[in-house]
C-alpha cells in the first residue's frame, strides 16, 4: 500500500469558519480595551443541555475553550486571559418562571 497523497488528507479545520464568533468576541473585547473601556468577556456554557448535546462537566467547556485558543494561536495566558471569565450553570438547576416571566 502506498502512502497516503497530500490530497487524501482532510483539511483540519478553518480557525475562521470553527472559532470566528469566539474570534469576534475576542476582538471586540481587545478594541473596546484598548479604548480605556473596563471590558469584560463572560463566557457561558450551560452544563447538561440534553437538547443541544452540551457537555455535562465544565472541564469539557474549559477544554473546549483551551482548542479554540490553540487553534487561534494564543497561549495559555494571554493579555485578555485576565479579563475573560467561564460561568458554566448546570441546566439541571434551571426552572421556568411561573406565567408571565420572561421564559417561553
Amino acid at each position: 500500500m502506498s502512502a497516503p497523497q497530500e490530497k487524501d488528507r482532510p483539511d483540519p479545520p478553518r480557525w475562521d469558519r470553527v472559532y470566528y464568533q469566539y474570534a469576534n468576541r475576542l476582538a471586540h473585547l481587545w478594541f473596546l480595551r484598548a479604548q480605556g473601556v473596563d471590558a469584560h468577556l463572560l463566557l457561558i456554557g450551560f452544563l447538561g443541555d440534553t437538547e443541544r448535546g452540551g457537555p455535562s462537566e465544565a472541564e469539557d467547556w474549559h477544554a473546549a475553550y483551551r482548542r479554540a485558543d490553540a487553534a487561534l494561536g494564543l497561549p495559555r495566558r494571554h493579555a485578555l486571559a485576565p479579563f475573560i471569565h467561564h460561568l458554566p450553570p448546570d441546566t439541571a438547576v434551571l426552572t421556568t418562571p411561573a406565567s408571565g416571566g420572561g421564559f417561553s
